[in-house]
């Protein structure tokens, strides 16, 4: 646990400096989001979260130019539901679940929206150097069962989804860099796909689509929000190569496990790995009649799961390798853009018709040791985000 919480701080894993870099702008900005919470907590605001917003935009807009502030305030409110998760979970706490609820409840957001945010904090195998990736996989896994419910049927499905938007996220992160003409690599796509393989993804070239698509509208400055489709994404991890006849067999395991549910249509293979394991990844349409009626996809997922597990083991060509088969699924989840249009660092935000304006009030941020308010955080911030 030591190794993975000094990786969610701070990791000196790239030698260019520029991974430790974007941890501490990270790190900043979560701080900042903090004493700003806790600052609107205190004071007369009728609604914290916009509050807390209008206090850090113009801050973000300096420190993160080009991107949507909300994107960052978003990370940051589920970096500090996660802290809060993390120390009940050391001190033993009972229903550290709570915890989370009580950081991320209110606003515009879905609890379920912010919960997937949570779980993203979760993913940190990217910061830890390579000696450490073995153990932060496994820490990282450990906490994204926790957070679904002990649920360890999801983990490894919800690990694929957030490397993509993690790489996605870096991908962006490369360009912008690369805008604001600050030593980057030459190739982004490949900055991006290190991330994803380093978070444990497989088959980046065949949802590179997906990813360029998040990783543009987040260079373009758009909102992205986290979406549920009305779909399952199933991983099936098996302990020998892809060969013909075993990549045949769990093709024919899901399929069989989706007729049996019969809430779904037809598998589709997502992507494929052949290291020293198969790896396949599907996707389960919901089917049509059922969609947009509040199907249950945490029991969906789990079902299918098992469906397919069983089918496995009823094939005694691949039951010896079955010690080292894992199958996860979890509803399909991705980041898009919202519907709605906000300009970085104005205090002015659109939604349709709606516009609302925000009146910023002298805030005090208390720090450990003196006062600062945040104009003057904003200064200290700026000054050392570009010493780096």
């Amino acid at each position: 646990m030591a190794r993975y919480k000094e990786a969610r701080n701070i990791s000196d894993s790239d030698s260019d400096g520029k991974s430790k870099r974007e941890q501490i702008i990270r790190k900043g900005i979560t701080t900042l989001l903090k004493r700003a919470y806790s600052a609107c907590a205190l004071s007369d605001s009728k609604d914290i979260r916009e509050c807390a917003i209008s206090q850090v935009r113009d801050t973000l807009a300096q420190i993160r130019p080009g991107v949507e502030a909300e994107n960052e305030i978003d990370d940051a409110v589920a970096a500090k539901a996660y802290d809060s998760f993390e120390a009940c979970k050391v001190s033993k706490g009972n229903d550290c679940s709570a915890k989370i609820a009580a950081d991320i409840k209110g606003g515009n957001k879905t609890m379920r929206q912010m919960l997937y945010r949570v779980k993203m904090q979760a993913m940190i195998s990217s910061s830890c150097s390579e000696s450490d990736r073995e153990t932060c996989d496994s820490q990282s896994g450990d906490m994204l069962r926790e957070l679904s419910d002990g649920d360890s049927t999801k983990v490894e499905a919800t690990r694929q989804q957030i490397a993509a938007i993690k790489a996605a996220e870096a991908q962006s992160g490369c360009e912008l860099d690369k805008n604001a003409l600050i030593k980057s690599t030459d190739n982004c796509v490949e900055e991006g796909k290190k991330i994803f393989q380093e978070n444990g993804g497989f088959g980046h070239d065949q949802i590179s689509d997906d990813i360029n698509k998040m990783a543009k509208s987040r260079t373009n400055g758009k909102k992205l929000e986290v979406v549920e489709k009305e779909s399952l994404d199933i991983v099936v991890k098996y302990g020998t190569t892809c060969g013909e006849s075993t990549i045949k067999t769990i093709k024919d395991a899901v399929s069989k496990a989706a007729q049996e549910a019969s809430d779904f249509g037809e598998a589709i293979e997502i992507a494929k790995a052949n290291a020293t394991a198969c790896q396949l990844k599907f996707k389960l349409p919901l089917k049509k009649e059922l969609e947009g009626k509040g199907y249950n996809f945490d029991e969906g997922a789990k079902n299918i799961s098992q469906r397919v597990s069983r089918n496995l083991l009823s094939n005694t060509k691949l039951r010896r390798h079955l010690s080292t088969t894992d199958v996860s699924s979890s509803q399909t989840t991705t980041m898009e853009e919202s519907g709605e249009t906000t300009t970085a660092g104005a205090s002015k935000t659109t939604t349709g018709d709606t516009k609302t304006a925000t009146t910023k009030k002298e805030i005090v941020i208390s720090g450990t040791s003196r006062s600062l308010t945040l104009s003057c955080l904003s200064a200290l911030s700026w000054a050392i985000v570009n010493s780096l």
